[in-house]
Order: structure tokens, then sequence, then C-alpha cells
């Protein structure tokens, strides 16, 4: 895969509205909904997964995190989650890119410190499940203010949320020395590939993220 560009879609990018030949020219790969909380799968997953399959587009899943005290409390939530999450990925297990945690749960009643430690359980439980690393998503000011002020989440690639119309992100949360994927913009349109818009991505090390 030579490409630097990529798409990510959920429940709201209808599969049969999608041109996957378009997307399989154009794109490296797609990175798609799989699960959100607990108990809840994208209505699309399966069809996205199907026709990046029979287009042979590479592609990767995220998991939106809810992060709270359900489940028997903070740290069962996480991995009540990511065994959830962990389902999707052996189900889909020809998946290229690694798992994403998607983290901008504006709601969630953690303090910093549980937040930190709710996302430490929810990698090692992916780690142990499917023996792949996560990648972290977030923007700069969800990471920098809701995680603990020093952390060991920056381990992990980051993908960051930034809609600054520059030619690359200007800000990047403490504990990252740099991005590895930037979702620069939630309004990219492509009228050859979808009629609406899409997320949008730039990778700057595939080989980090494609593992």
């Amino acid at each position: 895969m030579t490409l630097t560009h990529f798409i990510d879609i959920s429940r709201y990018q209808n599969p049969k509205k999608i041109n996957w030949r378009e997307v399989g020219r154009t794109q490296a790969f797609v990175v798609i909904k799989a699960t959100e909380g607990v108990n809840f799968i994208d209505r699309y997953l399966n069809q996205h997964v199907k026709e990046c399959r029979k287009h042979n587009i590479p592609f990767g899943l995220y998991h939106f995190a809810r992060p709270d005290r359900k489940n028997g409390g903070y740290k069962k939530d996480a991995k009540a989650e990511a065994l959830d999450f962990c389902k999707q990925l052996k189900e889909y297990s020809d998946f290229t890119v690694l798992p994403v945690l998607d983290l901008e749960y504006e709601e969630t009643p953690l303090s910093r410190s549980e937040l930190t430690e709710w996302c430490e359980v929810f990698a090692s439980t992916v780690k142990k499940e499917v023996g792949r690393d996560i990648i972290v998503y977030g923007n700069y000011y969800y990471l920098r203010d809701q995680l603990s002020a020093s952390h060991n989440l920056g381990r992990f690639p980051l993908w960051i949320a930034q809609y600054n119309n520059k030619d690359a992100p200007d800000r990047i949360p403490p504990a990252w020395k740099t991005w590895s994927m930037w979702q620069y913009t939630d309004k990219w349109v492509d009228h050859h590939m979808y009629d609406g818009p899409l997320d949008a991505n730039w990778i700057k090390d595939i080989d980090l993220i494609c593992r």
C-alpha cells in the first residue's frame, strides 16, 4: 500500500450509496465503526466489511468508547467494552489496521485517573484477546484534559482529530511526540465516491498502524 489518504465510516454512510471501486482506487484503507459502549454493533458493520473484502480494500475497525462505572465499576466496564469489541475483531480477523479506541465521549463520569486506567484495561484486554496493540483516537483537548497529566498511553499510535485548515496538526496532546493518523475534516466531499460528507484522514506512518 502506497496511498496515504483514507476515510472512516459508520452507520451514517449507507454502503449501498458508496462507490467502493472508487474507494479502492483512491484510498489506502477504510476504518469502520464496529461497536459502541456495550451491546451495540454498528448497523452497517457487516455490509461495510463485505464491500471492502469484495473490492480488496484493506480495513480496520474502531470502538466508540463510553467509559463509565457500569458493569460493576469502571475497570469492569473497560473490560466489558473491550470484549464486545474483540468479538467483532475476531469475527473480521482479516483486518489490517490496528484496532482503534475512539475517545470523545464528553459525558463520561470518570476522573482523569480513572479514565486513564480505563484505557489501560481496554488496551490490555484487546492485546490479550487478539494479540494487537491499539490506536488512540481523539482531539487535542479531550486527550489533554480528560486523561491524567502524566500517563503511558503515548506508547500507542495517535490518530488525532483536528480541523485546522492547515497542512498538519498544530497541537499534539501530552504524552505523544507526534501523530500517526490525522482526521483533518468531517466534511470532505467526493461525489465520485459518496454523495455526502465523509471523515477524511492522512497517514504519516502506514507501517506503524498496519501491522
